[in-house]
């Protein structure tokens, strides 16, 4: 009996520690998030310090924007991440539908509460500022190395683009 206790208790050691690593997301080599798909967008003009803001489909109305403590972690300010070929990916959520306001990261995170979208409506910069934006997506969880890879590769194949 005890020999059996043994077999069966290596048995299950086992075979937990031989799972298989498909399920697993692979390791995060960068500050860029794992994911299934991914917004990637080139801008009209270098908007990179700038907060973005999501406008309604007419553009008159604020949808969506950051509360000042938002922009900022304990790693630094919310900035998008820079890709291969000038492409960026947002870490807050852009969408189509983005804009950006004249305020930087740094001037925004310092403003002693946030400003309600009427004020912010009137700290837009421009309301059409995407040049250029693709959706990729993938079965498996992708990071910013495939991303990368996948732009220098030609990835319009395989991508979405939904803004020309």
């Amino acid at each position: 009996m005890k020999y059996l206790n043994i077999i069966i208790i290596a048995m299950i050691a086992l075979s937990m520690s031989c799972k298989t690593t498909q399920s697993k997301k692979p390791e995060l080599a960068t500050q860029m998030a794992i994911r299934k798909s991914f917004f990637i967008y080139k801008t009209t003009q270098n908007y990179q310090d700038n907060v973005p803001v999501r406008l309604s489909e007419d553009g008159k109305v604020l949808i969506w924007f950051p509360g000042v403590g938002d922009v900022k972690t304990d790693n630094g300010f919310m900035k998008p991440i820079q890709l291969s070929k000038g492409y960026l990916y947002d870490q807050q959520g852009i969408g189509t539908d983005v804009a950006f306001l004249d305020f930087t990261y740094e001037q925004y995170s310092k403003l002693p509460q946030t400003p309600d979208p009427e004020a912010l409506m009137q700290h837009i910069l421009n309301k059409k500022p995407l040049k250029e934006a693709w959706i990729i997506t993938g079965r498996e969880y992708i990071d910013i190395n495939n991303v990368n890879s996948l732009i220098e590769n030609n990835f319009l194949k395989d991508a979405v683009q939904v803004v020309k």
